[in-house]
């Protein structure tokens, strides 16, 4: 039942239990580490920015996986929680058959590429060469997609800033300039640099050609990693 998972595939993980309206689920973000057999797999205790979860034992979540092959999700039971070395991790046992998830726009790409960013402000309306002439600060992004990305910089941005992000991507053989703005909905220390910092953002304001042609990018790439393979 767990075909198409591989270990090292992301995770984002919701608690199935219901909400009050208005309300939000949180996120967990987590990572696979160990697929046991055909029902059950072990993943990195979860985080959800700088605060570790510890899922409880037999509460039911959705999980979301991202996999080569796409998106797959499916309801699983925490069935353990324990340590693989120094590392806190927890068992999971299927309980829904996997199924895929055609919103392509929010694979996670796992990259090196650099950018640049600064703060905004919601109503601005800037030219292309006003953009050109402002102060921009520089930064790497580790993780890409149709839906925002993750990246790090050597300062911190405070959660729920504004950001713009300035992005060049080879798309078909040639580069192209993104001006991307986005909200930040978690930093924290990296774990694994102390020395810099490790934000996400949710991309805002996108148009529907600006994120397919990301998706393009991203996909395009996945195509030429795994023919070099």
């Amino acid at each position: 039942m767990l075909a198409g998972l591989n270990v090292g595939d992301k995770v984002d993980i919701v608690s199935t239990q219901p909400v009050k309206e208005g309300e939000r689920k949180p996120v967990y973000l987590s990572q696979i580490v160990d697929i046991e057999n055909s029902t059950q797999l072990k993943i990195i205790m979860p985080t959800l920015g700088t605060r570790v979860v510890p899922l409880e034992a037999n509460k039911r979540f959705n999980c979301t996986f991202y996999t080569s092959k796409g998106l797959y999700a499916g309801d699983f039971v925490v069935i353990e929680r324990s340590r693989d070395g120094s590392m806190p991790v927890i068992k999971l046992e299927i309980r829904t058959a996997l199924k895929k998830v055609q919103r392509r726009e929010y694979y996670r790409y796992d990259c090196m590429l650099p950018m640049k960013y600064r703060i905004a402000n919601k109503d601005e309306k800037i030219s292309l060469e006003e953009l050109k002439e402002l102060q921009w600060f520089d930064g790497v992004v580790v993780d890409l997609s149709g839906g925002g990305m993750r990246f790090v910089v050597p300062a911190s941005i405070p959660k729920d800033a504004y950001a713009q992000f300035k992005l060049v991507l080879e798309i078909k053989g040639a580069y192209k300039e993104f001006y991307l703005y986005g909200d930040i909905i978690s930093a924290r220390v990296s774990p694994n640099n102390n020395r810099v910092f490790e934000c996400r953002t949710q991309f805002m304001k996108i148009t529907e050609a600006e994120r397919d042609q990301i998706i393009g990018y991203i996909f395009e790439q996945e195509r030429k990693k795994r023919n070099s393979q």
